[in-house]
């Protein structure tokens, strides 16, 4: 978690953010927190977890685009990542 702290506080603007929620060193969810609070417009974000946790809360209180439980396709992921970020740039117009 502090090393997503960290970059989410160099004034980097991620376009996609891929987080478990159940981290080593803190929750998932305060580094949601910190993004909405520091960028605003949310960028895309995919939760991938192997702990039971109830997906339609994590959907609904921070608009996450996708939920995944591990064990997760690393094609399946980068095949979903690929295509929010498409969508994204066609959005913004990039």
């Amino acid at each position: 978690m502090a090393e997503a702290i960290y970059v989410l506080d160099q004034s980097i603007q991620p376009v996609c953010v891929i987080l478990d929620l159940e981290l080593n060193d803190g929750s998932g969810t305060a580094v949601l927190d910190r993004l909405r609070f520091q960028h605003g417009d949310p960028c895309q974000v995919v939760v991938v977890s192997g702990q039971p946790f109830r997906p339609d809360i994590a959907l609904e209180t921070y608009d996450v685009a996708q939920v995944l439980c591990k064990p997760v396709s690393p094609r399946a992921l980068t095949a979903l990542v690929r295509n929010l970020v498409r969508g994204t740039q066609h959005r913004s117009g990039r």
